[in-house]
């Protein structure tokens, strides 16, 4: 369950924000205000925003839950020098690990964290340097 929280934030935000906005505009045309440059910064902007910012506030977290999936333990009295012994499963004691479903969740955290520790400093520092012009414009300042 805690794995899938940022996901559910992050659709939160997907759905939650574009809605919120549609009823803001809605509801300043209805009192009969003139809408603002603020109120008519796109969509695509805002969103970017507020992604970057729950997946940057979100990325500690993350990889330390998904570096849990690795701490496994020895029984008692053993040893981690026996190649053969069984480990378990630190937070479920009644799951060997590297064996069965843990096997599948191995894989599925080492393609998450690969993902995470990757792909989203590479994107924010591809935007960044890509549109370095943009970050400073008015327009860009004021939607976030």
């Amino acid at each position: 369950m805690k794995a899938s929280a940022p996901y559910v934030l992050i659709l939160c935000v997907g759905a939650g924000l574009p809605c919120y906005l549609a009823f803001h505009k809605w509801h300043m045309k209805r009192a009969g205000h003139e809408l603002t440059e603020d109120d008519n910064v796109p969509l695509k902007q805002r969103m970017m925003g507020a992604l970057v910012f729950v997946m940057y506030y979100l990325f500690p977290t993350t990889i330390i839950g998904l570096f849990k999936t690795f701490y496994c333990t020895e029984p008692i009295g053993q040893t981690f020098e026996d190649a053969d012994m069984k480990r378990y499963f630190m937070t479920n004691l009644k799951i060997t690990c590297f064996e069965g479903d843990h096997l599948f969740t191995v894989w599925v955290a080492v393609g998450l964290l690969l993902f995470y520790i990757f792909v989203v400093p590479g994107t924010i520092v591809y935007i960044t340097k890509h549109h370095k012009e943009e970050l400073y414009t008015r327009r860009y300042l004021l939607s976030t």
